[in-house]
């Protein structure tokens, strides 16, 4: 597959806003294993820009894209290549980190609730051994 036209055919299509074929899709995921005038990196990269552009699919569906174009970059990509091609590819891949920075939330909100129910419990139990065993004085 000529992978310059193709991504000039997905370009044009996301211009328009016009849906995706499942083979488009596909071509995003896997566009460093066409054929191409410009070197891996520059496709990689130009493939990762054009994704971020779409606004036709799901959060989720993007972040598919995306998570394909990561295992894509770390394998094909020389490791000096990979930071700012990463970057680029991580941009739109929201659902990722809103679900972390969610699930650190709702850990520390968690966290704060059993810290605070196991200090009521605590209380209670001294509370009720100071009436069953008063401190005697001397």
């Amino acid at each position: 597959m000529n992978g310059n036209e193709k991504i000039n055919s997905i370009s044009k299509k996301i211009e328009n806003n016009k849906e995706l074929t499942k083979t488009e899709i596909l071509s995003l995921k896997l566009m460093p294993f066409t054929s191409y005038s410009e070197t891996v990196e520059e496709m990689t990269l130009k493939t990762a820009q054009l994704t971020n552009k779409i606004t036709t699919l799901t959060p989720s569906e993007i972040n598919k894209i995306k998570y394909i174009q990561q295992a894509v970059c770390s394998k094909v990509i020389d490791e000096d290549n990979q930071p700012r091609i990463m970057e680029e590819i991580k941009m739109r891949n929201t659902l990722y980190d809103q679900a972390w920075t969610q699930a650190q939330e709702i850990g520390k909100i968690e966290g704060q609730k059993i810290g605070r129910k196991e200090k009521e419990i605590i209380n209670e139990i001294n509370k009720k051994q100071n009436k069953e065993y008063p401190s005697k004085k001397h």
